[in-house]
């Protein structure tokens, strides 16, 4: 059954979450194949993502008597610097599932990273506010609570020496998703993209993130293969696909699902 979602970018939950929490996808599905995804290899893993907002609060004062103030955004930017240092250390791990090798390592690597900050009234007032979001990705090794409570530990300790009141809320979390390479699904999507494309779609891990997990959670095996390439500019101006890669895909699923359907008949 063909299913259009919306909102994976922001979390799924008027989506593919909506649809499993009204329990139109349940575990009794046989196979999940989505389009989010590359046509360069075959995706059967991705990171979990968990976002945060940290918000820093301070105290207003006039700019010219800014030693009375609590200055939000310079609280921040200590604080950014002690999130970085659990950034290195997060970003020298690795699972043992093989990455996508066009970007660069070999096998999926975890991150954290600061991506927004907001903070600030007019130019001669001390900001009492600032917010900041991490975006913490994490390989099918890491669990999410162990995620969070490594972030929290770093702000805790920071709070303590800050004169500033720091909380922390959690926004968004996706799961990692995760299929076995040998699945005959897998081994199925693979056959037919070869015979389609003249080439191997080796399975890999996926550095981004998918609202397929909570998919992959019922016990449903997720294959994932789309219409990007390395050059479309995921995120960036002029973001892309090719029509030709549009029409390979289709085949791919039509074949696929020609290919699968039968032994569900059965």
């Amino acid at each position: 059954t063909p299913t259009f979602t919306t909102d994976e970018e922001v979390g799924g939950y008027t989506g593919v979450n909506h649809l499993v929490d009204k329990h139109v996808i349940t575990k009794d599905i046989d196979y999940c194949i989505s389009t989010d995804s590359g046509i360069e290899v075959l995706h059967v893993a991705s990171l979990g993502d968990s976002e945060f907002v940290i918000t820093v609060k301070g105290e207003a004062a006039h700019s010219g008597r800014g030693w009375t103030g609590i200055n939000a955004i310079e609280e921040a930017a200590s604080l950014i610097q002690k999130l970085k240092i659990l950034g290195i250390e997060v970003g020298k791990r690795r699972s043992k599932i093989p990455a996508e090798p066009l970007y660069g390592t070999k096998k999926m690597r975890p991150g954290l990273y600061v991506n927004m900050i907001k903070g600030g009234l007019k130019g001669n007032i001390i900001p009492d506010t600032c917010e900041i979001l991490v975006d913490r990705r994490f390989i099918p090794e890491e669990k999410a609570a162990e995620v969070e409570k490594e972030i929290n530990r770093v702000v805790r300790e920071f709070a303590k020496e800050s004169p500033a009141k720091i909380s922390m809320k959690k926004i968004l979390g996706y799961d990692p998703m995760i299929t076995p390479p040998n699945h005959k699904l897998v081994r199925v999507v693979r056959k037919q993209a070869r015979k389609v494309l003249g080439r191997d779609t080796p399975p890999a891990g996926s550095q981004g993130s998918t609202d397929m997990a909570i998919v992959s959670q019922l016990g449903i095996p997720v294959a994932v293969i789309g219409a990007t390439r390395q050059d479309s500019n995921i995120h960036g101006i002029d973001e892309h696909v090719r029509i030709t890669d549009l029409v390979s895909v289709t085949k791919i699923l039509a074949h696929s699902y020609l290919e699968l359907l039968p032994t569900r008949a059965k």
